[in-house]
C-alpha cells in the first residue's frame, strides 16, 4: 500500500496530522485499561501490542524504528499526564478518537477519494503514524 497516494490534498494532509496522534493517543489510553494476565502479572493491552507495532516499523528500516520508538515515548508520556489531571478519562478519549476520525473522513471527501483503511486496514493502522510524522519531519521510510 502505498500510504502518501490516498493523502495529497494540502487540508487533508493537515487533518491527518493533526488527527492521526489524537487517534494514536486515545485508542492507546483505551487499550491501557484493558488488562491481560501475563506469567501471573496483569499488563495493559497496549503494552505488548507497542512491542508487536515498533517491531514492525523495524521492518521498515532501523531509522523508522528509532523514530516511532520516540514518537510513542511521547505517546506514553502524554498518557500517563492525562491519565492524572482528567477527571473523565475514559469520556475524553472515546470524543477524541470520534472527533478525530469524523475530520480525517472530512479530509477524504475534500481531496475526494476514499481512506488508505479500506484497501487495507491493519496496514493503514500501522503504516498512519509513520507517515503522519514524515510529513512533520522528512525522511525515508524505507
Amino acid at each position: 500500500m502505498n500510504y502518501e497516494m490516498y493523502h495529497t490534498h494540502p487540508l487533508n494532509k493537515g487533518i491527518h496530522i493533526a488527527c492521526i496522534p489524537m487517534i494514536v493517543l486515545s485508542t492507546y489510553n483505551l487499550l491501557s485499561l484493558i488488562k491481560i494476565k501475563v506469567c501471573k502479572n496483569n499488563v495493559e493491552l497496549q503494552q505488548p501490542l507497542l512491542v508487536l507495532l515498533l517491531y514492525n516499523y523495524l521492518n521498515y528500516s532501523f531509522k523508522a524504528f528509532m523514530v516511532m520508538s520516540v514518537y510513542f515515548y511521547i505517546i506514553q508520556k502524554i498518557s500517563k499526564f492525562q491519565k492524572r489531571i482528567q477527571q473523565n478519562y475514559v469520556k475524553s478519549n472515546i470524543y477524541m478518537l470520534t472527533y478525530a476520525w469524523v475530520l480525517q473522513f472530512i479530509g477524504h471527501y475534500i481531496e475526494g477519494n476514499k481512506p488508505a483503511s479500506s484497501d487495507g486496514i491493519i496496514q493503514a493502522f500501522t503504516e498512519a503514524p509513520l507517515f503522519s510524522i514524515s510529513y512533520v519531519l522528512p525522511f525515508e521510510v524505507i
